[in-house]
């Protein structure tokens, strides 16, 4: 399936992201107190939230995969998980997040991609994967083709018809099973009849289309593996036109999705197939696999983007939770420890020592939060903010840091304990470097700006206050325009 609209793949993705975001982090608590299965129960929704938005937005791959995550939480049942479980779901979840913010990124909608996990995430309850087609998704809402010769019969014809071809059908499939490739003719004009009766036939419409070109295939494939995927469909095509011929009008999407992907796996050179494959972009549906020269480059340049489009994004987690925390919200500065040591912990995983030691330091800040807020005193505002500018500063130079980076840390992560401790002066400690001093004094031009509107708009607070509880006492609004 091509990706969805970027619009509309922009409203989910943040969503999707923060939600799969705090699914590992339960993950990593539950990682530190194994016992507690209680910090597992929340996953579960989570996960069915995200299955609701790729499903809003028409990504049916993506959401197949997410079902089965939830299905692995689910499946839990309440009873305490072990290691290798919890790692594979969290191999999940990380794949997942990935795929979503790599279409946001423009890498194409491949569900495929995912399908190594997917069958670990199918073994965990000792079953195993359906095979590549369950997460193949072409847009089965395509046109097919019309017959060139359509036919038309009275609607009480309809079943009469379907049963008769049913029957010339499941001739040719007994005597294909028994001779190949004989009964291939009465098969394939069972199905050139249904398809130029499509039109009074339930949708998709394109499935009879697609069956023809499954039924050229057998005429010329020698491969054995593609014969298996293939013959299971014949008995699949009898059901659905045995279905038809009852009445039961079923709308067999599953059935094409099928049809497509033995087309799909198909090197025979049919011309139909290649009609069908070009018509559904089935060549894009699979990823290509990287060659063999710079394929280990390739591969990490792609996981890095990854990794840092995932730090900013925690980072953007952090800022937000420190504004709640600041703001005097409820809760906020648990909240904010928990972000900080998740991202800590991620920067474990990508082993950069830079950012690790900040984010310690950061981290060692957060046990000495008051909570509430002392709002009155403005704590550590400023210096909390340049801490979240190296921190930035880190992440965009990953690969190539400056080479004062470990003292510029050193410096910052002083400044953080000092102000903590109530020793801080609000002003950038020497030796930091010129660029954060500029954006420290950028921050502290607006957090003045701002505390003389606050300071400015409580006092005509006030005066109002005053006035509208006593008419009489005008003196003080003739003199609000200068605030």
């Amino acid at each position: 399936m091509l990706n969805p609209d970027s619009t509309l793949l922009s409203w989910i993705t943040a969503e999707v992201s923060q939600a799969l975001t705090v699914v590992r982090e339960q993950m990593a608590k539950f990682g530190a107190e194994p016992q507690n299965g209680a910090l597992l129960q929340p996953c579960p929704g989570h996960m069915h939230q995200v299955s609701g938005a790729l499903r809003m937005v028409g990504l049916a791959g993506a959401t197949r995969f997410c079902e089965a995550i939830e299905a692995g939480f689910s499946g839990l049942g309440g009873a305490l998980s072990d290691a290798a479980t919890i790692a594979v779901l969290d191999r999940s979840v990380l794949a997942l997040k990935e795929f979503v913010e790599g279409l946001e990124r423009g890498q194409p909608n491949q569900p495929l991609a995912l399908y190594p996990v997917y069958k670990e995430l199918a073994a965990l309850h000792g079953k195993s994967a359906g095979g590549e087609k369950d997460l193949f998704c072409p847009d089965v809402g395509i046109a097919a083709p019309a017959h060139p010769s359509p036919g038309a019969v009275p609607k009480e014809g309809v079943a009469p018809c379907v049963k008769a071809q049913r029957a010339l059908f499941q001739r040719g499939v007994l005597a294909w099973l028994r001779t190949p490739p004989s009964g291939l003719d009465d098969m394939t004009r069972a199905v050139q009849t249904l398809q130029q009766l499509a039109a009074h036939l339930p949708e998709p419409r394109a499935l009879w289309w697609a069956a023809l070109g499954v039924l050229e295939l057998l005429r010329e494939t020698k491969d054995a593996e593609w014969l298996v995927l293939a013959k299971p469909l014949l008995n699949r095509i009898d059901f659905h036109m045995r279905d038809l011929a009852a009445g039961a009008a079923p709308v067999n999407e599953a059935l094409l999705r099928e049809l497509l992907y033995a087309v799909a796996k198909s090197s025979a050179p049919n011309a139909l197939a290649k009609e069908i494959r070009a018509l559904y972009q089935l060549d894009t549906l699979f990823p290509t696999a990287p060659a063999k020269a710079g394929a280990s480059l390739e591969l990490n340049t792609e996981f890095l983007e990854a990794a840092l489009y995932d730090l900013h994004s925690r980072l953007e987690a952090v800022k937000s939770a420190w504004v709640q925390y600041i703001s005097g919200e409820q809760k906020a500065a648990v909240r904010f420890r928990e972000l900080v040591a998740s991202f800590r912990t991620k920067a474990g995983d990508l082993g950069n020592q830079h950012l690790i030691k900040l984010l310690e330091a950061i981290g060692l800040v957060t046990k000495q939060l008051p909570d509430p807020y002392p709002r009155q005193k403005q704590y550590m505002v400023i210096e909390m903010a340049s801490a979240f500018l190296l921190v930035e500063s880190v992440i965009d130079h990953f690969g190539n840091p400056p080479e004062d980076i470990a003292h510029q840390i050193v410096i910052m992560g002083g400044w953080l304990l000092d102000s903590a401790k109530g020793k801080s002066t609000n002003e950038p400690p020497a030796g930091l470097r010129a660029d954060l001093v500029q954006k420290v004094g950028g921050l502290q031009l607006r957090a003045q700006v701002a505390r003389e509107a606050l300071s400015n708009l409580q006092h005509i607070e006030q005066v109002l206050d005053s006035f509208s509880r006593d008419a009489s006492k005008r003196e003080g609004l003739d003199g609000l325009g200068a605030y």
